[in-house]
């Protein structure tokens, strides 16, 4: 199996996934919890930028023995072999799991931001990003004006009914010709 991440960028940190922490209360822990559980079988290391703190107490909560360590993206492949490896961005997080909360949003924007500043710069071999409750978090960008949807835009406001005016439009579909 060749080393996926060295065709891009030369960096300490390029053989290895950017992950990004998606909404805290959300599925995106547990699942970042069991990948790292299952890392020989996955065979490629990843960082979650996000809040060690809250992946602790969210793998006790679970009941999961997943070690988790603080370290930085240039770091995390040595530190995949025995732990998971969380490089910290944005504030501290206190979600309840099943209840999002619009005050988590910075740190999830925080995420993605770095996630993709770390691809662009060649630093990670790329960026996974885990989902983003967009409706809960418009309240967020009502209050910041910056959050970005699961299409790369601004979020949507919900639509009254009747109006798609402000839903974003589907991805231009192959000709068939």
């Amino acid at each position: 199996m060749t080393e996926p991440s060295r065709r891009r960028g030369s960096g300490a940190g390029a053989a290895i996934l950017a992950l990004t922490q998606g909404d805290p209360a959300g599925i995106g822990p547990e699942i970042t919890l069991k990948a790292w559980l299952r890392r020989d079988e996955i065979g490629l290391p990843f960082c979650l930028l996000g809040d060690p703190d809250f992946m602790r107490r969210t793998a006790e909560r679970l009941g999961l023995r997943v070690p988790v360590e603080r370290t930085t993206l240039a770091d995390a492949a040595d530190v995949f072999r025995r732990a998971l490896p969380v490089a910290p961005v944005g504030e501290a997080v206190s979600a309840e799991a099943g209840k999002p909360d619009p005050a988590t949003a910075a740190a999830t924007l925080a995420s993605i931001e770095e996630a993709v500043r770390l691809a662009r710069a060649g630093e990670a071999a790329g960026l996974v990003t885990q989902g983003v409750d967009v409706l809960g978090h418009r309240v967020a960008d009502e209050q910041q004006g910056h959050l970005v949807g699961r299409h790369g835009g601004p979020v949507p406001k919900r639509p009254e009914a009747g109006d798609a005016s402000n839903v974003p439009a589907s991805p231009p579909q192959p000709s068939r010709s």
